[in-house]
């Protein structure tokens, strides 16, 4: 029923206002009163009313540079004061600090901070770390590759091979697929930090030797099966003979255990590989005879001779090879018997060790000698 009024805030600030809003300079308790007034008289109210401030609502956030972390305030309520600890026992009252760790770790940093109407407190977890190093080493044996980690401060590995494939062991082995050169990486992780490190590899596989034979008497025939593309062979056929045919034939001068070996060469390198070659032939039923075959002189100049015992007229094939098998000289006598020699003009040979191999009806023998 009032028709006017007056406001007393209590600080001497006044209003007339029906329903005013006011402005304290401070915070406080003050006594407010309204007085109402209307033709018939006045009432008046009073009452206390409390101005008061929110406490700041604390808050940071950090930043980690190796050992170095900067913090930075985000509270909330116009803080004026703060009281940082860093949970090494380090302590700062700026708003924004920085702080050096001396050792890696978690801390629990908390952040106070204050004005005229309260304060707050919050805590975090920091952890401080220093920055991995990734270092790795490596041998390749054919198509595997061992690798060895040596990388700084890290606590995992992760590993990418460069064919689709990856490891987290700390140092492992890897075998390819094929060969070529790959890009292995090595990335080493800690709880703050990564580092990465890449190195080229490369596979190239060394051959894998192997070879078979077919022996015909003393003749064999020798078969490189190495698998792949291969440049070079080198034979010894453990008698003191040796080739660099792929896949040469060789005659043996008499029985005998002998241990073949086989050197295949790619672009990578080379393998060996070795067989042992037994022969013990005797008897005209097993295709050789001897029949008293003489030969003479050996070591030999320039003329041979040899002599046999036919106990059949027979023609005879006379073949002289070199110790790789390959056909230096040949004569054919149309027929002889009983005891028949003859002398062989060696002149056009050069310095050796040399087979001479004779062939009739009922007889087949060899010999080996040696031109001077």
């Amino acid at each position: 029923g009032g028709t006017s009024y007056l406001w007393n805030f209590g600080d001497g600030g006044t209003s007339t206002a029906l329903s005013p809003s006011h402005t304290y300079a401070t915070f406080g308790t003050y006594n407010v009163c309204l007085i109402s007034t209307s033709g018939c008289g006045s009432d008046t109210v009073c009452m206390p009313v409390v101005v008061s401030c929110p406490p700041p609502n604390a808050a940071f956030g950090s930043v980690r540079n190796g050992f170095n972390v900067q913090f930075t305030d985000g509270s909330g309520s116009n803080p004026s004061s703060w009281a940082w600890t860093f949970g090494d026992g380090g302590t700062s009252a700026l708003q924004n600090p920085s702080h050096l760790y001396a050792a890696p770790g978690t801390y629990t940093v908390c952040l106070i901070t204050s004005n005229t109407c309260g304060s707050d407190t919050t805590c975090q977890s920091v952890t401080v770390c220093a920055q991995p190093v990734s270092i790795f080493n490596y041998t390749v044996t054919q198509s595997s590759a061992t690798f060895n980690n040596t990388s700084t401060n890290g606590t995992s590995s992760f590993w990418n091979f460069g064919d689709g494939v990856n490891s987290v062991q700390q140092s492992p082995t890897h075998v390819y697929t094929a060969a070529g050169t790959y890009t292995v990486c090595l990335i080493t992780f800690n709880a703050c930090y990564s580092d990465t490190l890449c190195q080229s590899l490369t596979i190239c596989p060394l051959p894998a030797t192997s070879f078979n034979f077919t022996p015909n008497n003393f003749t064999y025939t020798f078969n490189d099966i190495t698998p792949g593309s291969n440049t070079g062979w080198a034979w010894t056929f453990g008698d003191g003979g040796n080739s660099s045919v792929q896949n040469p034939t060789h005659t043996y001068a008499q029985n005998g255990t002998y241990n073949v070996c086989l050197t295949v060469t790619n672009t990578c390198g080379s393998d060996s590989s070795c067989q042992v070659v037994a022969i013990n032939i005797v008897g005209a039923a097993d295709g050789l005879n001897d029949a008293g075959m003489q030969l003479w002189p050996n070591p030999a100049g320039n003329q041979l001779k040899l002599s046999v015992t036919l106990s059949t007229s027979s023609p005879l094939q006379i073949q002289i090879r070199d110790m790789a098998g390959r056909l230096v000289h040949q004569f054919g006598v149309p027929l002889a018997a009983g005891e028949w020699s003859t002398q062989m003009d060696i002149s056009a040979l050069a310095a050796g060790m040399y087979m001479l191999e004779i062939q009739g009806q009922d007889l087949h023998a060899m010999r080996k000698f040696v031109k001077q």
